[in-house]
């Protein structure tokens, strides 16, 4: 079989039944799901087991590691079945039932193409935000070059990518040392090897109405380096990660994390930031912390 869908779970007792009937109800009907139960501690494998009885779905259930060793173990579950192509989804997020169909276009329309996405919303508590991308995006294209499409919205998502399972030997696995931007860093390393097959069809929905404030305290968080990654000689891909930079630094300081604030500031190429980033960086971590705040409750 051609597909798998791999479902990293962990406590989405609320949000794991609407996601899994998204994905039974797709129009192509020929693949594999696998749910990685990443040691949830509530009852969200009980709903899967009691209320889906489909043969396609597969559990494969491991100690509490976080969400890139929950996806590892999916990817090296579909080498090791022979799968050809991997679509991943969050259990809190859900798709249009036409979603796999149209990335299995994608990659018949482009024979060369690895790696494919369309596109997605992501819904907050009191609005709903579209993505707006730096470059126009034909109905279906392959992006040439991620990054220069990402200076507002991102193309990528992790519930609304796939790609050949094969991208990975070549790539690297999701890195397990990293709390937070792990997507980001997988992506990154996607986008300096492959072109992105794309369709602008919205497919996939972002749920953040439930997303609380992560529960690793801010000093103990492990952000991607990035400085590894960049290149001087691809602007695009060095002012993406200098944003991302910027926004690591941003939390630090706006969170009284001063030194590592500090540290990280000197990694970050001024010269690649707006003159909105750099009026940011500069105010008083308090004032970050206002602004942000006030900004949630708005959201």
């Amino acid at each position: 079989m051609n597909w798998i869908v791999a479902i990293p779970l962990y406590n989405k007792s609320s949000t794991i039944e609407r996601c899994l009937k998204s994905v039974l109800s797709q129009s192509l009907t020929e693949f594999d799901l696998l749910i990685v139960n990443d040691g949830s501690t509530d009852n969200s494998i009980a709903i899967v087991e009691e209320r889906f009885s489909d043969s396609r779905i597969n559990i494969v259930t491991t100690i509490n590691k976080g969400v890139s060793n929950a996806r590892n173990i999916a990817i090296n579950y579909a080498v090791d079945h022979e799968h050809q192509y991997i679509a991943f989804l969050d259990a809190d997020d859900y798709w249009e039932n036409n979603h796999l169909e149209l990335l299995d276009q994608l990659f018949k329309q482009y024979k060369d193409i690895q790696v494919v996405a369309s596109n997605y919303i992501t819904h907050f508590n009191n609005y709903i935000k579209s993505n707006v991308f730096s470059k126009p995006v034909e109905t279906t294209q392959i992006l040439e070059d991620l990054f220069t499409y990402s200076f507002k919205s991102f193309p990528l998502s992790s519930s609304s990518f796939a790609c050949n399972v094969e991208v990975f030997e070549k790539t690297g696995n999701y890195n397990t040392q990293l709390t937070h931007g792990e997507d980001t860093e997988l992506f990154i390393r996607l986008g300096k090897l492959y072109k992105i097959g794309f369709n602008t069809s919205v497919t996939v929905h972002i749920d953040r109405t439930l997303s609380g404030s992560s529960s690793i305290a801010i000093k103990d968080r492990k952000h991607p380096e990035f400085i590894h990654l960049d290149d001087s000689n691809n602007l695009p891909l060095h002012a993406f990660i200098q944003t991302n930079l910027w926004r690591i630094a941003i939390e630090h300081k706006m969170y009284g994390q001063s030194d590592s604030f500090e540290e990280i500031k000197k990694k970050i190429d001024k010269n690649s930031l707006t003159v909105k980033q750099l009026f940011l960086l500069n105010l008083p971590g308090k004032l970050l912390y206002y602004l942000h705040q006030f900004k949630t409750r708005k959201d």
